[in-house]
């Protein structure tokens, strides 16, 4: 049985040592949002529990006083009252899940953003192209290192290609040959 840490997904399979993993949760932001959700929910019922006893409190106090209690009509005092706190308490909680969904999404915003231009410039061959992150993120962190590492391979292929001439020995051509077999990038199953 595997043990789930905070912050990752069940795999379906073990990965095997020094293999990439996916990480699907960023355990700093959502562990605050968790506490901040918390937090207002609990403002939130505390508000609407208040709001109830200052309300019932009072129509107990009237009732009281009253010497011949009369018909009641309509719905009971207790559902009047509920039908106010409740239909706030998920108002709120609209709002509060529109105001994360927009913050959120500004917030992906800015990591997706400097990444797409970045791999679009790459995929173009333009290895100078660094978008100036809003956010520091370890997903651009570490496409700004791949990026580095692909400009630094495609560099020296460039330098051996340069080196390799139609006049040179078979055995000098052979070692050229090799060492660009190197620079390229490696498949994935070969690994």
């Amino acid at each position: 049985m595997k043990i789930l840490k905070f912050g990752r997904l069940p795999s379906p399979r073990l990965e095997p040592e020094g293999q990439r993993r996916s990480s699907y949760v960023d355990g700093r932001i959502q562990g605050r949002l968790v506490a901040a959700i918390l937090l207002f929910e609990a403002l939130l019922i505390s508000a609407g529990m208040l709001f109830l006893y200052y309300h019932l409190n009072q129509v107990m106090e009237d009732q009281m006083f009253r010497i011949h209690p009369g018909r009641q009509e309509g719905q009971p005092i207790l559902v009047q009252h509920l039908m106010v706190v409740i239909p706030a308490i998920v108002a709120a909680n609209i709002m509060l899940v529109a105001l994360i969904e927009w913050v959120w999404s500004g917030y992906i915003s800015k990591i997706i953003w400097p990444l797409r231009h970045a791999l679009e410039a790459f995929a173009m061959l333009d290895f100078r192209y660094r978008p100036a992150p809003v956010v520091q993120h370890e997903v651009l962190d570490k496409a700004g290192d791949w990026i580095q590492d692909e400009r630094l391979r495609c560099a020296q292929l460039r330098q051996l290609v340069e080196e390799l001439d139609a006049g040179m020995d078979v055995s000098e051509a052979k070692k050229l040959l090799a060492e660009m077999r190197h620079c390229l990038p490696k498949n994935p199953d070969q690994q």
